[in-house]
């Protein structure tokens, strides 16, 4: 298994636009277009929260305030519908679907700039409308703001921060078993990062974009990761 680093994510949007497909298929893509939707309902407000796609629904998850109800939007009549409430107040993370469910963990809880990772994995059952709690985090592997992507059967956490925006950075990769619980350390990425997403393409998991958050020394939002890093699951 290798982490390898990579150019600029500028140079990988671009990559990322010819991958599987000819010069011509890149340009059809570059000439698509955003669209504002008439929709029925409307969602709480909220921010650092989630989204993620199950079926043919989208959910709407988390936010820094208090815990929030799931929202979900059906696209085929384009109306929101409130869901369970969270168990807890969760934000800064990146959801995942396994076996039809949506696992939360790499986040954050509380508010304020010293907010503390959430302890535990959190499973929403879409079909049930229903919050269950998981299998708790190793304690000395604590950290929100991380990348979680699903691969053959696991999930993987990678990087991160510990102590809220102030610092605590990391470049740590964990995989996790959601049928079995178990937790195993994987090699460290090449650079720490929080506030960013991870994804799988071709057998390789890509963190791309976010930053080193450092509230406590000074800066908050500029020392951002121009570079991607890559990991190939062998």
């Amino acid at each position: 298994m290798v982490i390898q680093a990579r150019v600029p994510a500028a140079w990988v949007l671009t990559a990322a636009l010819t991958v599987g497909g000819s010069p011509g298929d890149a340009q059809q893509l570059a000439r698509g277009r955003w669209d504002v939707l008439e929709v029925v309902g409307q969602h709480v407000p909220r921010f650092e929260s989630g989204y993620i796609k199950v079926g043919e629904r989208f959910y709407l998850i988390g936010g820094r305030q208090a815990p929030q109800p799931v929202e979900v939007f059906d696209v085929a009549t384009r109306t929101w519908k409130a869901g369970a409430v969270s168990p807890v107040t969760m934000h800064h993370f990146q959801p995942v679907v396994f076996d039809g469910k949506i696992y939360v963990l790499g986040a954050l809880t509380g508010s304020g700039r010293g907010e503390p990772p959430l302890p535990d994995v959190y499973i929403y059952d879409p079909a049930a409308d229903r919050w269950e709690k998981g299998p708790a985090v190793p304690g000395d592997r604590l950290r929100g703001g991380a990348g979680v992507v699903v691969h053959d059967g696991l999930i993987y956490l990678v990087a991160g921060h510990q102590l809220g925006h102030s610092s605590g950075h990391v470049p740590w990769l964990d995989s996790f078993n959601p049928r079995t619980g178990e937790w195993r350390r994987l090699a460290d990425a090449p650079r720490p990062r929080d506030h960013f997403q991870a994804v799988v393409l071709d057998g390789k998991m890509y963190a791309a974009g976010g930053r080193r958050s450092a509230t406590a020394s000074g800066p908050a939002l500029d020392l951002t990761i121009p570079g991607v890093d890559d990991y190939d699951f062998g």
